[in-house]
């Protein structure tokens, strides 16, 4: 019962993160939220998702203020 509730959470995260990138396959399944947590997959994945324009990219300057007295 408690397996069938978990499986539910699991499929209602999918379909909010699907209406939210309006991406079907999402880069990823069920299957790949409920297995252990891979870390070196877990980067492949992202790459592939996000690939260079995402990852390659600089990180911007932050913007510098004067400190209070």
């Amino acid at each position: 019962q408690l397996k069938n509730l978990k499986r539910e959470e699991l499929a209602a995260r999918l379909a909010r993160l699907r209406e939210a990138t309006g991406n079907a396959a999402v880069g990823f399944t069920e299957t790949f939220l409920e297995e252990d947590f891979d870390p070196a997959r877990h980067d492949r994945l992202m790459a592939e998702c996000f690939g260079d324009d995402y990852y390659g990219r600089e990180e911007e300057e932050k913007p510098q203020f004067e400190e209070e007295e």
